[in-house]
């Protein structure tokens, strides 16, 4: 058998680790597009889930309670409503959403829910079984499908049965919300509540305040926005 000369020798072994670490090269490229490949797909399925389940957005803060929007938000308004408020109802379907678009979803302002029911038993009801969903995270959902159910008032739609019902609706957990509900968990907290809106002059719902200024006309759009913008502005936020 021939033998290779030494020369010859080492430059096949250049050659064949040349080809070595190419075959390298190329098997770690493969890999980062596939892992590139995996994260823009997740991308558009996040985008399209989003799309989709638009209340999902909305509901973000959910876990946080009463409160829409970030609750770091340098604003605060306070909504004090009853549930079976008409006026109330019309206000979160107008005022409140432009507020919601402009201020809450930009982050400058959060809201969170305050307790006045003083239109008889089921509004309070009503109260009770909002501060049960919010224990699963559902506070918005329910408090939106309290008012979709409104009808007149103590007519029996906030019944124990029907407050039930709206909770198997969102896909609550039935078990712990009907239990929830039987044991009238929060009714004193609510009653509390009520008692501190009166002491710094809650009469009616709904009342807004932001940072602790009343809102004189919430009717008025653009006198609501007028006083947030104020408050953002004294918080160190540009205006506009």
């Amino acid at each position: 058998m021939r033998r290779l000369s030494r020369p010859r020798q080492a430059e096949l072994l250049a050659a064949r680790e040349a080809q070595a670490r190419r075959k390298q090269r190329n098997k770690l490229m493969a890999i980062a597009a596939a892992i590139a490949l995996v994260a823009v797909v997740g991308l558009i399925v996040a985008g399209d889930l989003l799309r989709k389940e638009g209340s999902a957005v909305r509901y973000a803060s959910q876990a946080q309670g009463r409160i829409l929007g970030d609750a770091n938000a340098p604003v605060l308004i306070e909504a004090w409503e009853d549930y079976q408020c008409s006026i109330c109802k019309a206000a979160n379907a107008s005022v409140l959403e432009q507020i919601d678009k402009n201020y809450i979803a930009t982050g400058k302002a959060r809201l969170e829910f305050r307790n006045y029911p003083f239109l008889g038993p089921e509004s309070a009801a009503a109260a009770d079984a909002a501060e049960c969903a919010s224990e699963q995270g559902k506070f918005w959902p329910y408090h939106d499908a309290l008012y979709d159910a409104q009808r007149a008032e103590n007519s029996g739609v906030f019944s124990t049965d029907k407050l039930k019902a709206l909770a198997a609706d969102l896909s609550l957990d039935s078990g712990a919300f009907n239990a929830c509900v039987d044991s009238g968990r929060y009714k004193d907290a609510i009653a509390s509540e009520k008692t501190a809106g009166q002491s710094i002059g809650v009469d009616a719902t709904p009342t807004f305040f932001v940072d602790g200024q009343r809102i004189a006309d919430w009717r008025d759009a653009n006198t609501f926005a007028a006083v947030i913008e104020k408050a953002y502005a004294a918080k160190g936020g540009a205006s506009g």
